[in-house]
């Protein structure tokens, strides 16, 4: 028998990656088109801060979607994230596609171990019959360098 060392958390993820799959901790239904995931209207993940953002900061971002399809249903749309627990300014969204959503973190949110990021959608979608709650379609999530 051998003893397995835990996974090291990535400061950014792919959505799609199984390598990443234990950092999505709820919120987010299962990959689609080998590259992507619904979520419903709250959903999180667990990122390592980057090396040196408790001192300079970070930028948090979402490389999203608003499905054409539901865009009429959810435009404008106000997304809320926070960091360990710290809020960071809303952002609205207001054109339906591919985007990214860009986060201002402070240092003082990224002092210590991993953290739980958090995002929360003020309205989400249905789609035909679909019994889910459909929200953004998310591709990766990340710190960058500010």
């Amino acid at each position: 028998a051998t003893i397995e060392e835990p996974a090291e958390l990535a400061s950014s993820i792919s959505v799609a990656n199984p390598r990443d799959e234990s950092q999505l901790l709820n919120g987010f239904y299962a990959i689609e088109g080998n590259s992507w995931r619904w979520t419903g209207r709250k959903f999180a993940v667990s990122l390592q801060p980057p090396r040196g953002g408790a001192i300079q900061g970070a930028k948090l971002e979402l490389d999203c979607a608003i499905a054409d399809a539901i865009a009429k249903q959810l435009l404008p749309l106000t997304l809320r994230a926070s960091v360990g627990g710290y809020p960071l300014p809303a952002q609205r969204l207001t054109a339906p596609g591919r985007q990214t959503v860009s986060f201002a973190v402070p240092g003082s949110a990224l002092g210590g171990p991993a953290k739980l990021v958090e995002f929360e959608m003020d309205k989400t979608a249905r789609q035909g019959d679909e019994s889910r709650e459909l929200g953004l379609i998310v591709v990766s999530v990340g710190f960058s360098e500010p």
